[in-house]
């Protein structure tokens, strides 16, 4: 990575833990700002995402008399039309969540649809592209009722070269068939919006199918905690996990996404961003939940995964604040799930992987310590 690219990276790493340099009496604005290449950080906060988070951080720096000019314009679309598409989401999402509770199907909202406001103050910073809910598999049946009732419709998937819904292919099916823990996503198509649809994510399951570790969906929406979202003509309170639990299923979805081969397609470095921010948003009381929860479900070998390598790009403790040193076994934190179901390994740490543009080099490997949980049911 040259020079330009390497002050481009740390820079967007540095907007992932701060809403602005306000807060860091080290470092200003300017030095932040002064020599950046704008071309190479413009693309490489595209590829990962991240245009809108760079635009509120240095927004919220007071930073844009920093920016050449013909990058402002790009800064500032960014986070307005990725405020617009947050809030008109977060509106869906209600009448979604409204709609399912008025059938039977207790519901609760998580990831980006909440993020963007519990984790980046619905500024417009944090970009994610479907509504994702959570219910109890046993309202699986009158959640996908529901969702026809609201003019979703099933099994199609957005193809972008042709600008339309088409048939979702055999082989996506069928992978929904074999990972029963989602619904195939809905749809619900829509004209003259800066979308081309909603798309809803149903799931019922916080760790994966397959997988040892797990933890029953009574306990998981047993308590619901709300939380307050801008919409385009005000608020809503979505419902959402509580906060030991949405940690976990934040951790949980980014190892598996990170872990299986079948899943890895594109982890981004804000995700690991959302987590260092859930975890120093733990007052001690919440630390102490979230630990016991992690031991009396035995799901320490994920969560240590994934806290490990956040721990190693912002230099967090969540691996020393949960009492998991343990599980920092160098075979399991670079291991992977090949879609044989052999094991494989790589080299270098997460910067590296992350940061890449390349496809990530895998190579065959032994079975690691843990691997085995974490697809028991897939033998």
């Amino acid at each position: 990575m040259t020079t330009g690219a390497a002050e481009a990276w740390h820079l967007l790493e540095y907007t992932c833990v701060h809403d602005s340099s306000a807060g860091d009496p080290e470092t200003d604005i300017d030095s932040l700002l002064t020599g950046i290449d704008w071309n190479q950080l413009t693309v490489l906060a595209a590829t990962q995402r991240m245009l809108p988070r760079l635009a509120d951080f240095v927004i919220e720096s007071d930073g844009m008399r920093l920016v050449p000019p013909p990058f402002r314009r790009i800064l500032v679309e960014a986070r307005q039309v990725n405020r617009h598409l947050g809030a008109t989401a977060a509106a869906e999402a209600a009448r979604v969540v409204e709609a399912l509770a008025g059938n039977g199907v207790p519901a609760v909202c998580t990831k980006g649809v909440v993020f963007q406001s519990s984790l980046y103050h619905g500024s417009g910073g944090r970009v994610f592209d479907d509504i994702d809910v959570m219910i109890h598999p046993e309202n699986a049946a009158r959640a996908e009722a529901t969702m026809a009732e609201l003019d979703y419709l099933p099994n199609l998937d957005f193809q972008y070269l042709s600008d339309s819904l088409v048939p979702r292919s055999r082989r996506d099916l069928a992978m929904y068939r074999l990972f029963p823990d989602h619904l195939p996503h809905f749809h619900r198509p829509l004209t003259g919006q800066a979308r081309p649809c909603f798309v809803v994510d149903i799931c019922f399951d916080i760790t994966w199918f397959g997988a040892a570790w797990h933890i029953p969906m009574d306990e998981v929406l047993a308590e619901v905690r709300r939380v307050e979202v801008p919409v385009p003509d005000g608020s809503v309170d979505l419902p959402a996990l509580t906060e030991p639990y949405d940690v976990v299923f934040a951790v949980t979805h980014l190892f598996r996404e990170s872990w299986f081969e079948r899943t890895m397609n594109g982890n981004r470095l804000l995700q690991y961003g959302d987590i260092w921010r859930l975890w120093n948003g733990l007052d001690a009381a919440g630390v102490a939940s979230l630990a016991a929860l992690v031991e009396r479900h035995a799901i320490a070998p994920p969560v240590a995964w994934v806290g490990h390598h956040v721990d190693a790009l912002f230099g967090s403790d969540i691996v020393a604040g949960l009492g998991l040193e343990d599980y920092r076994d160098q075979g399991w934190l670079h291991s992977a799930c090949a879609e044989n179901g052999r094991y494989l390994s790589w080299t270098g740490d997460m910067r590296e992987r992350l940061r890449s543009a390349g496809p990530l080099s895998l190579l065959p490997a032994p079975e690691p310590r843990f691997a085995a949980a974490a697809r028991a049911g897939l033998r």
